[in-house]
Order: structure tokens, then C-alpha cells, then sequence
């Protein structure tokens, strides 16, 4: 879903191609480390995919999303792409680095992912307030507005492929499930 991610930072690199270089360095070695991200995770795909049951799928196209993402400001864009750095970063930390009975070549994996998504995260925050100190109110209000309609997207996105996992869960799993365990949601819950 992040392939929109090196389409901006290339675009936002041409600003330091005759200036800033090591402003330019930096852009380019985060958009390096993201095609080696990108890579990385279709390289899991597989290996995972080898050893599960048939069926599985993932929903979204992933240059639609791009083209979708990118169709919106550069503001929006990289609050967009904060937002999802620091979130993967809290969901790493939170659920992959505690659970004991993951392994750890898997934990140590998602933990140097964690560690340049650290360092990207910082780029697109430096980059995401050089756009907004350019911008006026009613641009950086336009910027909000697209800000808020990307995040619906992705919302929209995880839930369709929520329920894709759970579907495949439930016909994969060899047992029936409860309405909360094919759900996802604990009893008490939301």
C-alpha cells in the first residue's frame, strides 16, 4: 500500500537537485530504503505464502492506491505518510516486539524495519513543514480536507481487507469460530 511513498519523495527531491544536497542525499536514501521495504515484504509474501492454504489475497491494487494517494497535495500526502510511519512503528512495537512466541528472526526483521521507518519518519516530518510553511490558510484548509478523505480510504482499505482475512481465517482454520473470534473483536468489546 506505501508505494505512493517513493513517488513523493522522488517528486519532493527535485526541489534539492540544485541546492540542498545533503537534503537530496537523504531523500534519496529513504526512497532507497523503501524499495528495499517493498521488496522485503513481497519476498515474506512468498515465503509465507508457500505455507499457507490456498485462498488467501490482498484487495487492493497497490498502484491504484498510488494513483489515488498521489492525486491529492503534497501536504496531505505526507501527513498521510507520517501518520502511516508512526503507526506502523506503535503497531510493531506494540504486537510484533512483545509476543514471546514469535520468532526471533521475525522479531528482529520487523525491529530494524521499525528502526528506518524511525529515520523516515523524521524526512517526511521535515518535509511535511518546509510544504506547510509555504502554504496559506485556505490551502492548508483544502490540505486538511484531502488529509481526511485519504485517511477514510485507508480506513476503508484495512476493513475490506480485515474482513478478506477473516473470511479466509474462518475457512482455513479447520474448527468453526465464535461471532468475536472470526470478527476479530474480544467479548466486552467494542
Amino acid at each position: 500500500m506505501e508505494r505512493f511513498i517513493n513517488a513523493k519523495i522522488l517528486e519532493l527531491s527535485r526541489d534539492y537537485f540544485l541546492g540542498d544536497q545533503v537534503a537530496l542525499e537523504g531523500l534519496i536514501r529513504s526512497s532507497d530504503e523503501e524499495l528495499k521495504h517493498q521488496e522485503f515484504f513481497r519476498r515474506i509474501e512468498k515465503l509465507v505464502g508457500h505455507q499457507m492454504p490456498d485462498g488467501y489475497e490482498f484487495g487492493a491494487d497497490p498502484d491504484e492506491v498510488a494513483r489515488a494517494v498521489l492525486g491529492a497535495s503534497s501536504w496531505a500526502v505526507l501527513a498521510l505518510t507520517l501518520h502511516i510511519e508512526l503507526f506502523t512503528q506503535l503497531h510493531d512495537l506494540k504486537s510484533i516486539d512483545k509476543d514471546p512466541e514469535l520468532s526471533e528472526l521475525f522479531r528482529d526483521v520487523f525491529l530494524y524495519h521499525r528502526k528506518e521507518e524511525s529515520q523516515h519518519a523524521i524526512m517526511d516530518e521535515l518535509e511535511w513543514l518546509r510544504i506547510d510553511a509555504w502554504m496559506d490558510d485556505e490551502g492548508r484548509d483544502r490540505a486538511v480536507d484531502e488529509f481526511i478523505q485519504l485517511v477514510v480510504a485507508v480506513d476503508g482499505i484495512l476493513r475490506s481487507q480485515a474482513a478478506s482475512d477473516a473470511r479466509y481465517l474462518r475457512s482455513t482454520c479447520g474448527r468453526t469460530l465464535t461471532s468475536d473470534e472470526s470478527t476479530g473483536v474480544e467479548a466486552g468489546g467494542l
